[in-house]
């Protein structure tokens, strides 16, 4: 395994740039806009102070996480990363078997190059979810009938995409759907031998699952019809028609603010996902770490969080702000990258080892016993700057 002597996510993000094309590379790292929003997702855990508990007994600690009625190995679980295919050849399925491994959740992009069937039938209805972009009716409803005849039983509605932000990198790039090979491409894929091995005929990508509902195979005309059904009317109003053609159970991702929360749950979402789509839509947005805590204490349903986590502590800050579950996307991909499944699985592993080590660190046996109270008052904090 090529994970062996990596010890960090950080590590795993230079590997993944060694293994990739330059172009793959920006897709995966771009942000919104001068990145700025990007940046600060990933600063802002890190700006949040820990405070440790002391006289525990910290001998048999777990990271086990309940949700749903589940338990998880960790509160850890794989963000929905579209088009994983270009970063190795079949990368939802590689995710797939790395979360059902690590027996966590995998969240499946609506823009995955493999089928949620083929990804039910590795990781289960249970550890298999299915991400939806907010699209024309007519589209999410078979969509819809697709995944309940797969057998998929958790449906994530991402919110925050009426339209796609600006990102630069992909810009100059020429990265986009359908992939369109320049000479530039070329002289970046010769450079990284591996990617020829294990990478993917990025002409020949396609969305395998809504190829099927749109009727059209080529990826021109899948780009074409994909923009013109996304819909920018979407509502409350909208949400409540998911709601009840969908029996599964039912959680938004992109949300922002408690007020938005607290429409959704009326709306009858089953949790929220406290996300800024990791920093590639609005480029001066807030972070999920700006506002997680808010929204936590709006709603009476599970708050998971995305954008910015990059270790264990990172994982512990967010559960001591109220999350019950953090997904990871650029993190797992990197994995992906490096060593396929294997490399997934060793970063979801790694991440849930890093959270066991802090929780024994900080006085937490268990996952239940993180609270708000492990986080040092900012304001108390900025004082006690002020007196030394």
């Amino acid at each position: 395994m090529r994970s062996a002597r990596l010890y960090s996510v950080e590590q795993y993000r230079h590997a993944a740039r060694r293994h990739l094309p330059r172009f793959v590379f920006d897709y995966l790292e771009g942000g919104a806009g001068g990145e700025a929003g990007l940046r600060h997702n990933l600063q802002r855990p890190g700006e949040i102070r820990l405070h440790p508990r002391r006289l525990v007994n910290v001998s048999n600690v777990t990271t086990q996480a309940a949700l749903f009625g589940r338990t998880y190995a960790a509160p850890i679980g794989i963000a929905p990363v579209g088009m994983s295919g270009c970063f190795r050849r079949g990368g939802d399925l590689h995710l797939a078997t790395a979360a059902a491994r690590a027996n966590v959740p995998f969240v499946m992009s609506m823009a995955s190059n493999s089928t949620v069937e083929e990804a039910v039938a590795i990781g289960g209805p249970v550890r298999t979810w299915f991400q939806l972009y907010v699209m024309e009716a007519a589209l999410s409803d078979a969509l819809l009938a697709d995944l309940r005849a797969a057998g998929c039983e958790t449906l994530v509605v991402t919110v925050d995409v009426p339209v796609s932000g600006k990102r630069e990198r992909d810009l100059r790039n020429g990265f986009a759907l359908p992939f369109r090979l320049r000479p530039a491409h070329c002289v970046d894929v010769l450079r990284t031998p591996r990617y020829w091995r294990h990478g993917s005929r990025l002409a020949d990508l396609r969305l395998r699952n809504i190829e099927r509902v749109l009727d059209v195979r080529d990826p021109l005309a899948q780009a074409s019809l994909l923009r013109r059904q996304m819909d920018m009317t979407f509502d409350a109003a909208a949400l409540r028609r998911i709601r009840a053609a969908w029996p599964g159970r039912l959680i938004v991702k992109g949300i922002l603010r408690a007020s938005d929360a607290l429409a959704c749950v009326s709306a009858g979402a089953d949790a929220i996902v406290v996300s800024n789509h990791g920093g590639r839509q609005i480029d001066s947005c807030v972070s999920p770490f700006d506002v997680l805590a808010e929204v936590a204490d709006a709603v009476r349903v599970p708050v998971l969080v995305d954008s910015g986590i990059r270790c264990g502590e990172d994982v512990l800050k967010a559960l001591a702000m109220g999350a019950s579950l953090v997904l990871v996307g650029r993190p797992a991909i990197y994995g992906l990258a490096v060593d396929g499944a294997d490399g997934s699985e060793a970063v979801l592993r790694l991440l849930a080892d890093e959270l066991r080590l802090a929780m024994a660190l900080c006085g937490c046996r268990s996952v239940a016993a993180i609270d708000r109270d492990l986080l040092y008052p900012e304001r108390l904090a900025r004082r006690s700057c002020e007196w030394g």
